[in-house]
C-alpha cells in the first residue's frame, strides 16, 4: 500500500484508488476488482473466506476484551490498540491445534499470548511502575488478585512533575468468547501522594462468580492525578496512561 508524501490531504475514493488516513499518515490502496459475490462463492477464494471468518472472530474477541476493560477502568490506550490487540487475537486463533481452517476459535487457542499485553505501547506499565507485583487467579473461589510490595513512590515511579498523586487500579475479567459476554470487577488503591513516604504492601482483589467455566484475565494499571486546591484532577496524557495484562487463565 502506497503512502502519500505530498501536502494535499485526500480522503475517500478517487477513481479506483482509496485514500485512507491512519495514525502514520495518509495511505493509498487500489480497489479490488473482485466482486463480493465472487468472493463469497468462487472455490478459488475458499482460503480467503476461511481467513476472513477467523479474522472476524478475532476482531469480535478483541472488542469483547477491550470493552470489558475500558468500560470499567477508562484507561484507554494508544492509537493502535485495536490493530495490536487484533494481531494478538489472530495469533491465539491460529494456535488452535484441533479445528479446521476457518473454524479455529479463541477458546481453543493459546490465550497466554495475551499475557503481558500493554494497552499503551508508548507508556508500558513496567516502565512506569517497576516494583515486582504478583498476580494470582483462584478460579474455584472466583478471586483474581494482584499483590503490591512495599515501595517508595518518589523513588519507584518513573513519572514527570505534572502528577502529584496516583492510584493503582486492577480488574478481573470473565470473558465468554463463544457467546460474546463478559463480566468485569475492578478495584483500586487509595489516592497515594508521590513522595518519599513508604507505601505498605497491599493487595487489589476482584471477585467474580466462583468456578467460572470461561476465560479469566487479570489486568493492572496506574492512574495519575494532580492535586490543586485540595481537589485531585486526573492527568489524562498518554505519558501517564498505562494498563497491562498481568495474568490469563483458560477454562
Amino acid at each position: 500500500m502506497g503512502k502519500q508524501l505530498g501536502i494535499i490531504n485526500v480522503r475517500g475514493t478517487v477513481g479506483d484508488l482509496n485514500y485512507v488516513r491512519t495514525e502514520d499518515g495518509y495511505f493509498i490502496r487500489r480497489k479490488s476488482s473482485v466482486t463480493k459475490e465472487r468472493m463469497a462463492t468462487d472455490p478459488a477464494y475458499a482460503a480467503t473466506r476461511d481467513h476472513q471468518a477467523e479474522f472476524k472472530r478475532a476482531g469480535a474477541g478483541g472488542k469483547l476484551f477491550r470493552d470489558a476493560v475500558n468500560d470499567t477502568l477508562s484507561n484507554g490506550g494508544d492509537g493502535k490498540l485495536h490493530s495490536r490487540l487484533l494481531k494478538v487475537m489472530m495469533e491465539i486463533i491460529k494456535s488452535d491445534p484441533v479445528s479446521d481452517r476457518g473454524q479455529k476459535k479463541i477458546i481453543l487457542g493459546e490465550l497466554g499470548f495475551l499475557e503481558g499485553f500493554e494497552f499503551n505501547r508508548k507508556t508500558p506499565l513496567k516502565g512506569i511502575f517497576p516494583p515486582q507485583y504478583a498476580s494470582a487467579i483462584d478460579r474455584a473461589a472466583g478471586k483474581l488478585s494482584v499483590s503490591i510490595p512495599s515501595f517508595v513512590p518518589a523513588e519507584s515511579l518513573n513519572v514527570g512533575d505534572e502528577a502529584t498523586h496516583f492510584k493503582l487500579v486492577s480488574a478481573g475479567c470473565e470473558l465468554d468468547f463463544e457467546n460474546g459476554k463478559s463480566l468485569t470487577e475492578a478495584s483500586e488503591s487509595p489516592l497515594i501522594p508521590i513522595n518519599n513516604d513508604p507505601v505498605a504492601a497491599f493487595t487489589l482483589v476482584n471477585i467474580i462468580p466462583p468456578a467460572s467455566t470461561v476465560s479469566l484475565v487479570s489486568v493492572l494499571g496506574i492512574r495519575f492525578f494532580r492535586m490543586m486546591n485540595g481537589k485531585a484532577y486526573r492527568v489524562k496524557s498518554d505519558q501517564f496512561n498505562a494498563l497491562r495484562v498481568v495474568q490469563v487463565q483458560m477454562p
